[in-house]
């Protein structure tokens, strides 16, 4: 088949790497020069199926309606004249029980184990290194509430398949020497043995260039997804800057605007944008950090 990817981030680079790899004819279309130009370029590069507990909880309900008027949270809500926010927050927060929670929690871990054992297996299968560093991620809490509640949370995770130890300082200290002159400022942590790191952008270069040279994937950097021609239930071509581009499927990730192209056609992807921070910082001596 002739199968359309649109976007070059790691979720489309990694679709087309797996299509290539079955025998199809794969075309990327991207708007930006190269790819991980956009959401993928600075994600924070976590492989972390330790981060499986679902957002929408009843923690988040009261966090998200205290951040509409408390923007010293950590999770900040500003008001927008969007219909599809207001939409979206509304099926968000129908999400915020503790049987939606629990039931969100359990795709999520599923999801996230299997996507560790993709990524594992893809850079055997290529060679294709990034940064990656598999020694587990400490997840670490300030208050004894937070540390609780994190508890709680992590051992619903360890009883559904992910290992999991709950550190106290010193054990904290020992697994991050860095923390060792600030454990009396933390309550405690959780040690996710399994978890990983790398960087996203190396990655999804590596790959794109993987899947150029050995598969044949053919990539249009600065090329944008104008529209799609559809006929009855098929998309017959997609409208870009180039021009329309025919073939027989298309795979839409573009990341938070897969959304607000998916509704021009009736298709409901309940897809919204969340901005996140992450910083890395170079240590001389990572016992003292």
């Amino acid at each position: 088949m002739r199968i359309l990817v649109l976007g070059a981030g790691v979720v489309g680079t990694a679709a087309a790497y797996y299509l290539a790899s079955d025998g199809h004819e794969v075309t990327v279309i991207e708007r930006h020069p190269a790819a991980a130009r956009g959401t993928s370029q600075s994600n924070a590069g976590l492989v972390s199926p330790g981060d499986a507990t679902a957002w929408a909880s009843p923690a988040a309900l009261k966090t998200f309606l205290r951040g509409l008027w408390n923007h010293d949270l950590g999770i900040k809500v500003r008001l927008r004249f969007d219909p599809y926010f207001f939409a979206w927050s509304l099926r968000f927060l129908r999400e915020c029980t503790v049987t939606r929670l629990r039931a969100n929690t359990d795709v999520k871990l599923r999801l996230a184990l299997y996507s560790r054992d993709c990524i594992n297996a893809l850079s055997e299968a290529t060679g294709i290194h990034y940064d990656e560093r598999k020694k587990g991620i400490l997840y670490f809490f300030r208050s004894q509430k937070s540390f609780d509640t994190g508890t709680d949370n992590y051992r619903y995770l360890g009883e559904h398949g992910l290992p999991i130890e709950i550190v106290g300082r010193d054990r904290l200290a020992e697994l991050e020497p860095g923390l060792a002159g600030v454990k009396d400022k933390i309550a405690g942590g959780i040690y996710s043995p399994i978890d990983q790191t790398g960087d996203s952008k190396q990655f999804v270069d590596k790959l794109a260039a993987y899947a150029a040279d050995k598969l044949g994937v053919k990539f249009l950097f600065g090329t944008t997804v104008e529209g799609l021609d559809i006929e009855g239930d098929r998309v017959r071509a997609v409208v870009t800057s180039a021009g329309p581009i025919t073939a027989d499927a298309v795979v839409i990730s573009m990341g938070p605007e897969s959304g607000l192209l998916g509704r021009r056609y009736g298709i409901d992807l309940p897809v919204y944008p969340v901005k996140g921070y992450t910083v890395t910082v170079p240590l001389e001596d990572e016992s003292k950090g």
